[in-house]
């Protein structure tokens, strides 16, 4: 006879679960901080888009390269990563210090922000927010 017996099958299946359990919940944490790092970052340009409508000026929100937060104002933002690079309308700011703006009219100025692990996010100007770069 060919196949394998029940035994075998229960051993199988035994060592696949334990996998499973081992290496999912790694996953879905580190899925987790991703969507939360973005959630805090579009939050920012949400926060900003309000006080620009309601002023009607131009809201900047601001951070420092090598800090995991950004500003709008005097609220703080945490990212969770250190911001490594920013690239605001294709050009890249002196210094530490780097700001873009949200506009009144619903726009934000194209922004490429680099952290340290070399994970981008890449602002949908029309959109508001950003999104992680694929």
């Amino acid at each position: 006879m060919r196949g394998f017996t029940l035994f075998e099958l229960l051993v199988a299946l035994v060592i696949i679960g334990i996998s499973l359990f081992y290496l999912l919940p790694k996953n879905l944490r580190l899925k987790a901080t991703k969507t939360e790092e973005l959630k805090n970052l579009n939050r920012a340009v949400s926060f900003a888009y309000k006080l620009a409508k309601s002023t009607g000026k131009a809201e900047p929100i601001c951070g420092d390269k090598g800090s995991s937060s950004v500003f709008v104002r005097d609220k703080k933002f945490v990212l969770k990563r250190e911001v490594f690079e920013v690239e605001v309308n294709g050009q890249y700011p002196e210094g530490l210090k780097y700001c873009f703006l949200v506009y009144p009219q619903g726009l934000m100025d194209r922004v490429l922000i680099r952290f340290g692990d070399e994970k981008r996010a890449i602002s949908e100007p029309l959109l508001l927010g950003f999104v992680f770069e694929k």
